[in-house]
């Protein structure tokens, strides 16, 4: 009878044995499904990082772009202002010209009583008049060019859809700035106007 109860407890350790072995390779394998779950989300993680990295680059890529284009465009309405202001000028400076030769041509006596150094300063008068018109006809030859310029640095500012709002949204992943925000709000803008290229997000951009 000793012997029989030795064998069997012998055969209960076994199975009890023999269980925790089974439990502890489910744990195992339990462990080993999580640790390789998480490893997956991490690459999954760092993957959605460097993307997410790479549109901060190509944001500040972007945000610097503007600011140059922006930069070049006061710069380009400063000078126009001079140019403006020194046309002004010399507009006022043709006029008074202008009036001075207009009594002396429309009064032949007072031509011939002029003595002969009053001939040659009306002479010299005429030849400064003569270039400054000259001079006048180039100012409005360039501020016609600087109009046209400014004309189409404001048209760059506007959107390419209504061309009547400026342009606040950066299209990514192409970097184009080229809609306004009522006009990119619309569901069938899912593509870039100036490339084609699919949107994947639209930034909002503010002077």
């Amino acid at each position: 009878m000793d012997l029989m109860s030795e064998d069997e407890e012998g055969r209960s350790g076994d199975n009890n044995l023999s269980l925790h072995n089974d439990q502890l390779e489910y744990l195992i394998h339990y462990v080993e499904q999580d640790r390789d779950a998480i490893l997956m989300e991490n690459e999954d993680l760092k993957d959605k990082l460097e993307a997410y990295r790479q549109r901060e680059h190509e944001q500040e890529e972007a945000l610097h772009s503007l600011s140059g284009l922006r930069k070049r465009i006061q710069v380009n309405e400063h000078k126009y202002r001079d140019h403006l202001k020194h046309m002004r000028q010399s507009e006022r400076a043709i006029e008074c010209l202008k009036r001075r030769m207009s009594e002396l041509t429309g009064n032949t006596q007072a031509l011939h009583a002029l003595s002969v150094s009053e001939l040659r300063d009306l002479e010299d008068t005429l030849d400064t008049a003569l270039y400054k018109a000259r001079a006048e006809q180039k100012i409005v030859e360039q501020r016609q060019a600087l109009d046209r310029q400014v004309e189409v640095q404001q048209e760059l500012k506007l959107c390419v859809i209504c061309m009547s709002a400026e342009k606040t949204i950066l299209c990514l992943p192409c970097r184009h700035v080229c809609m306004c925000q009522p006009c990119s709000a619309h569901s069938e803008v899912t593509r870039c106007p100036i490339c084609r290229l699919d949107i994947a997000e639209k930034m909002a951009i503010f002077a």
